[in-house]
């Protein structure tokens, strides 16, 4: 294991500067949990942001995660916040894997009680804590006046649940931009 973990390293390149901010929109996908009779697939969308630190020269980093959207099929509202680790390829491909939870609230109680629902604290929130991963790539856009800090982002994400509170697995499939920020890691001359 150690011996994989020392070759993808070298494959890799460490990030250009200690932390990544990152803003996307989506649409996911998961077996319905209603009637028999509804389509079987809970369709929805959602928007992202992400915060990336990168730990000295590293090529492997720490990723802090929100989502938030809506659901159909049991119309439900959904909160996702997620902790994974992050390793990036010299060529802008990225792997994710680590922790997510959910916070699904059905419409009806995001009605009655939007600041409970908010909060996480309203009583009919689904909560859920399952694993995730996914692939991406985080591509730059050579612009003079960012230099090496912008880019365009594009991930496929997978989670799965152990509960029956909702769809025992979800797929999302992303589309944003990044911004690096913080002084530059290159070396002077």
């Amino acid at each position: 294991m150690l011996i994989v973990a020392a070759v993808a390293s070298a494959l890799a390149a460490p990030p250009a500067r200690p932390y990544t901010l990152e803003i996307a929109y989506g649409a996911a996908g998961g077996p319905a949990i209603t009637d028999p009779s509804d389509p079987p697939l809970s369709l929805g969308g959602f928007g992202l942001a992400r915060f990336e630190i990168w730990p000295n020269h590293s090529t492997v980093g720490i990723e802090l995660s929100g989502r938030e959207g809506f659901f159909g099929n049991d119309l439900r509202e959904m909160t996702d916040i997620g902790l994974e680790a992050r390793w990036n390829a010299d060529n802008g491909l990225f792997v994710t894997g680590g922790f997510t939870h959910h916070h699904e609230t059905p419409w009806s109680v995001v009605k009655s009680n939007p600041f409970g629902s908010m909060l996480g604290s309203a009583s009919g929130i689904r909560h859920r804590t399952g694993i995730q991963a996914g692939i991406g790539a985080d591509l730059p856009v050579l612009d003079r006046s960012l230099k090496d800090r912008f880019g365009v982002t594009v991930a496929l994400t997978a989670q799965v649940f152990p509960d029956d509170n909702g769809p025992r697995a979800y797929v999302m499939l992303e589309q944003g931009i990044s911004l690096d920020v913080g002084k530059s890691r290159a070396v002077s001359p």
